[in-house]
């Protein structure tokens, strides 16, 4: 089990880097532009790169990346 949680913990590292390298790359508009990843995403259908973005969104505005997942579940 404490494997498991070793890449949990990693994973959540790595979301919150890119959600921080974000954020000092784009300031305040960090959450819409990984909204604006996310999305350009779910348009090519890159299901991973849709969830890492819905993720580091999730992080930096979880309302925000709600509207992700509703907008994926319709469309």
């Amino acid at each position: 089990m404490g494997n498991n949680n070793e890449v949990v913990q990693a994973e959540d590292t790595k979301l919150i880097r890119a959600a921080l390298q974000l954020l000092a790359d784009h300031g305040l508009s960090a959450a819409q532009e990984a909204h604006s990843a996310a999305q350009k995403a779910i348009r090519a259908h890159d299901e991973d790169a849709y969830s890492h973005w819905r993720e580091v969104c999730a992080k930096l505005d979880g309302r925000l990346a709600q509207t992700l997942v509703i907008t994926s579940e319709a469309g």
